[in-house]
């Protein structure tokens, strides 16, 4: 019985086949390969800011809405994404803390729970 190659094997089969012109390998031995970048999230927002101008809006889901959270609640879901991190902040739109976890992209209050985006509003939009 053969065994399963490990993902560290069919990497190097498939980069010792793209060096030999050998591209066409079958595809259960590719893989796909995720690069990391070495700048953090905000670094990369903000050479998209500087790239597209804007501006960067938190907004959460209501019913069919979106709307927008306060300039606190922004400063601090902005601080979290980041970091990938999930923590309890105070926004004005809720009477009360507000858990936010960037990861899974949502918001919660009181049991409820609503999805959150992240999007660039641009000068002419607003």
């Amino acid at each position: 019985m053969a065994s399963t190659p490990t993902l560290r094997q069919k990497n190097e089969l498939y980069k010792n086949r793209s060096a030999k012109g050998l591209v066409g390998a079958k595809a259960s031995e590719k893989t796909k390969v995720v690069v990391k970048t070495q700048y953090p999230y905000w670094a990369m927002g903000l050479i998209a800011f500087a790239l597209f101008g804007g501006v960067i809006q938190w907004v959460y889901s209501s019913g069919q809405s979106w709307l927008s959270l306060d300039k606190q609640a922004q400063s601090q879901i902005e601080k979290l994404w980041s970091m990938d991190q999930a923590n309890w902040i105070l926004s004005d739109a809720f009477s009360g803390p507000v858990y936010v976890d960037t990861n899974q992209m949502l918001l919660m209050y009181e049991g409820y729970s609503y999805t959150i985006a992240r999007r660039q509003v641009h000068m002419s939009d607003s």
